[in-house]
């Protein structure tokens, strides 16, 4: 029995005419989503054999991460440029196909759409998105790599529970209270770098100034995770 594991890259930075797609780094927002992703699988007690990663930086970086989370030397990392350069499920399907048999749990972290069509491909009853760094678990009842098909993957949870997982965003008011909680004593501190006892003087406006960034920030954040 194998296991394969597919992993969207979290978010990046945006396209930029100095910047190639190869180049697109993850956010720190990004960062933080694949950490909770890897965190997540990290407690089901998953155990990889073999990290296979798109060269982009934005799919490396999320690899890296996981591999911090997970255990996985990240010298060991196998990059495939076909799992960039894929269009579609059947080149995902190839890149998988190529894979040694001693490796019985391999993770794969590349781009849509070609990583959500193989999802689907492969796992009957996949239906849902695979937002940036969602993570999709299938079980594949066959002893070689190289015979895998499409339809022969179920969900380690049972049919019904074909799905990705998704990072999930904070409500408004939790992020909005998390944020304010670590801007309000970065500003008494750097205010009394300034000056001795100035955060004292000033802790009215420290206190309005905190909560005024906060929510500011929650909004960036969130309409980050959405975009």
């Amino acid at each position: 029995m194998k296991t394969l594991i597919l992993v969207r890259h979290a978010k990046a930075a945006d396209r930029h005419k100095h910047l190639s797609d190869l180049e697109r780094a993850l956010t720190p927002a990004g960062q933080k989503d694949a950490r909770r992703a890897a965190r997540a699988l990290k407690s089901k007690g998953v155990i990889p054999s073999l990290f296979v990663s798109s060269p982009a930086n934005r799919a490396l970086e999320t690899a890296h991460v996981f591999a911090a989370e997970l255990g996985y030397p990240i010298q060991k990392i196998a990059l495939k440029q076909s799992a960039y350069d894929a269009m579609d499920a059947e080149s995902l399907f190839n890149v998988i196909r190529e894979t040694e048999d001693h490796h019985d749990t391999v993770l794969l972290f590349g781009h849509n759409p070609s990583l959500e069509e193989f999802a689907s491909s492969l796992l009957l009853g996949f239906e849902s998105d695979l937002p940036k760094a969602g993570v999709v678990e299938i079980v594949i009842e066959k002893e070689s790599w190289r015979d895998i098909l499409p339809g022969d993957g179920r969900s380690p949870e049972g049919e019904d529970s074909a799905a990705a997982t998704e990072v999930a965003v904070p409500s408004a008011k939790e992020l909005r209270r998390e944020l304010r909680s670590k801007i309000e004593p970065a500003l008494r501190f750097v205010i009394n770098e300034l000056h001795d006892s100035g955060a004292d003087k000033l802790s009215g406006e420290i206190e309005e100034a905190s909560e005024i960034l906060a929510r500011r920030l929650a909004k960036v954040i969130r309409s980050e995770k959405s975009a």
